[in-house]
C-alpha cells in the first residue's frame, strides 16, 4: 500500500509491504530498525549514501548460498572442495567476523576520481584481517600458476599515530584500496586521505546525521532508527559536473542553458528510509 502526501513543502510517500506468512529469502535479510554507527564516518556534505542493518551476515550468506545451490547443482560441491583444499569456511571465516551494519557513500569529489567509501561493522578484527590475508595469498597462487604476475596482489600496512593502515594494490594497474579498523568498524576507500577525513568527521561530529538538511528529511513521527536508508544531495555536485560536460561539447542555446540550471537547482536532498 503506497500513500503520498505533502507536508511542510515536501512530498512524503509511505509504502507498507506485508506478507501472508513469515518473511524469507531477500525480504528477510533486513534487521529491525537500529542505530547506524556507520553513518558517523560520513560527512554532512555527502552526495549519496546507502546504509542498512542486516541480521547476522553469516546466516545471510548461508541463505544466499542455499539460493545459488538450488539453481546450480555443482555449487555446494565446489564450496566443499574449497573448504577441504584450502582450509577456509566462507561463512565462518569471511562473514563470521562482521556485524550487521553496512554503509557505502559518495563523500567528496566525483571528478576526476569518485571519492567513495565503504563502512562495515566488525566484531572480530583479527579474524577478518586473517581472512583478507588468506584471500590475497590464494589469489597470488592462482596468478603464479598462470604466469601472469601483472594481476598479483600486494597487501601492505603502515603504523601511523597508533593506528594501522592497510593497502591492497592490484598488480601493475596502479589501482589500490585502503582500509583501517576504527573502534569496531572497517573503513575502506580508494585513497588514504579519505580514511583520515572519515575519522575526523566522526571525531568532530561533522557527520551526515548531524546535518540540518538530513534532519529536515527525517520522519514526522520522530523516528531516528532505521533498517535501511538511501540519501542523496546531488545539487552541489550536479552543476559542476554538467558544466564540465558542457565545456567538452558544443555551446548551449539560452533555452538549453536555462534547462540545465533548472535541473541543478531542483536537485534537492532526498531521503528514503
Amino acid at each position: 500500500i503506497v500513500e503520498p502526501h505533502d507536508a511542510d513543502d515536501q512530498t512524503v510517500t509511505r509504502a507498507n509491504l506485508s506478507f501472508d506468512e513469515a518473511r524469507k529469502g531477500v525480504a528477510s535479510w533486513l534487521a529491525e530498525p537500529a542505530p547506524m554507527g556507520t553513518l558517523d564516518f560520513i560527512s554532512a556534505d555527502a552526495t549519496a549514501v546507502g546504509a542498512f542493518v542486516v541480521k547476522t551476515p553469516s546466516s545471510l550468506l548461508e541463505e544466499l548460498f542455499s539460493i545459488i545451490g538450488k539453481t546450480d547443482s555443482s555449487f555446494q560441491t565446489e564450496m566443499n572442495r574449497l573448504q577441504t583444499e584450502h582450509g577456509i569456511d566462507l561463512v565462518a571465516d569471511i562473514a563470521g567476523p562482521l556485524g550487521g551494519e553496512i554503509a557505502i557513500a559518495l563523500d567528496g569529489p566525483i571528478l576526476p576520481k569518485p571519492a567513495w567509501k565503504l563502512v562495515m561493522e566488525v566484531y572480530d578484527q583479527p579474524g577478518l584481517q586473517r581472512a583478507v590475508e588468506w584471500a590475497v595469498k590464494q589469489a597470488n597462487e592462482v596468478t603464479a600458476q598462470e604466469d601472469d604476475f601483472s594481476l598479483s596482489l600486494s597487501l601492505t600496512e603502515e603504523e601511523v599515530r597508533g593506528r594501522t593502515y592497510h593497502t591492497l594494490a592490484f598488480g601493475d594497474s596502479g589501482v589500490s584500496i585502503h582500509y583501517v579498523f576504527v573502534d569496531g568498524y572497517l573503513v575502506v576507500a580508494p585513497e588514504r586521505g579519505l580514511l583520515d577525513r572519515a575519522i575526523q568527521y566522526r571525531n568532530s561530529g561533522f557527520t551526515l546525521t548531524s546535518s540540518q538538511e538530513f534532519a529536515s528529511l527525517l520522519p514526522e513521527d520522530g523516528r531516528a532508527h532505521f533498517s535501511a536508508i538511501a540519501y542523496h544531495n546531488l545539487g552541489p555536485v550536479l552543476d559542476p559536473f554538467l558544466q564540465s560536460r558542457i565545456a567538452q561539447s558544443a555551446p548551449l542555446t539560452p533555452e538549453q542553458r536555462d534547462a540545465v540550471d533548472d535541473l541543478a537547482g531542483e536537485s534537492r536532498p532526498s531521503l528514503f528510509y
